[in-house]
């Protein structure tokens, strides 16, 4: 039978991990009793799946307003109650390459509007040159 690496409980030690026949479903623990094997679904993660950074958002939250959509950011930092306290609260999230006051705003339009200028420059300057080579002179 092939060997498998399955996950076992032991009532005094907990979880760990044994290479096992497949058809084993218990094995002795280290500590002499017996283990029995246990589902463990591999790649899944239920827990809270957003960023750990969200949670030091809370240290900025006013602990003391008992509005409901404060309350429930504090109970539960997920990055949807995160929104949700950002939305209600009138804030919003700083512009990249700018602060919140949207200085990021600002330097992609002022970006914008040379890129602009410089391919209006650059079409000026071919046009002139087109119009030189075919300039007739009598």
């Amino acid at each position: 039978m092939p060997l498998r690496l399955w996950d076992f409980e032991c009532k005094d030690c907990g979880i760990f991990e044994d290479i096992v026949e497949s058809g084993e479903t218990t094995v002795t623990c280290k500590c002499g009793k017996i283990a029995d094997r246990i589902f463990t679904p591999s790649g899944m993660f239920v827990g809270n799946q957003d960023a750990d950074w969200i949670k030091s958002v809370v240290d900025v939250v006013d602990k003391d307003d008992k509005s409901p959509h404060v309350q429930e950011f504090i109970r539960n930092p997920t990055r949807n109650n995160m929104n949700a306290w950002m939305k209600k609260e009138g804030l919003r999230h700083a512009e990249i390459g700018g602060s919140q006051h949207g200085e990021g705003y600002h330097n992609r339009m002022r970006k914008q509007e040379e890129d602009r200028n410089h391919v209006s420059r650059m079409t000026e300057s071919v046009m002139k040159m087109r119009r030189k080579d075919r300039r007739i002179e009598i």
